[in-house]
């Protein structure tokens, strides 16, 4: 999952609310402003809201929880349901999981690197290292 286009929404949408902005307006100025993938699934969210089309189904199709509940919070704020303390909620919880995707690419990434290491930096050091044996074990064996 990625996270950084519900992360920047979710504050944004957190902002605008705080601000007094309309939810509606907030989710169409976002989705106008950002091209992202998840900006497509909220501008098909909003369309479907417009053409009155039940939403039940599209925010059960959503991969993750989080987007589910995102989702279902927008469909909430959207029918007139106060939404602010939910969504700082969910955006707190955005944050950790975008932490420990950090930190699980931070771990991995040791390993990633000792991929070139390996490949380049280590026949050079050998080629230094044991090269002059080997030049010297071959002029004296001619």
């Amino acid at each position: 999952m990625k996270l950084p286009g519900i992360l920047s929404c979710t504050s944004y949408i957190t902002l605008s609310l705080k601000q007094g902005v309309y939810l509606k307006l907030s989710l169409n100025t976002w989705a106008s402003n950002n091209s992202d993938s998840f900006a497509l699934e909220l501008r098909e969210f909003l369309q479907h809201w417009e053409a009155g089309i039940n939403l039940d189904k599209l925010i059960k199709k959503k991969t993750s929880y989080l987007k589910s509940s995102l989702f279902e919070l927008f469909y909430m704020g959207l029918k007139g349901c106060g939404i602010y303390i939910p969504l700082k909620a969910l955006e707190k919880e955005l944050f950790i999981e975008a932490k420990r995707q950090v930190h699980r690419q931070l771990s991995k990434l040791p390993y990633i690197m000792l991929v070139p290491l390996l490949l380049f930096q280590l026949p050079s050091f050998l080629l230094l290292l044991f090269g002059p044996l080997l030049q010297n074990f071959l002029t004296q064996l001619s």
